[in-house]
């Protein structure tokens, strides 16, 4: 759902950040990254 949430409202990688630091989980989740520009996070 996390990831689902993430995909439905970010375009870019700074806006999914953002996001993914205001969804509270109680498991650990890695996460990586990448917008049509090339920009990537591993979070």
């Amino acid at each position: 759902m996390v990831v689902r949430c993430v995909l439905n409202m970010a375009h870019h990688t700074v806006e999914a950040i953002s996001i993914l630091k205001r969804i509270p989980v109680h498991m650990i989740h890695s996460i990586t990254l990448l917008d049509r520009t090339g920009d990537w996070a591993a979070v």
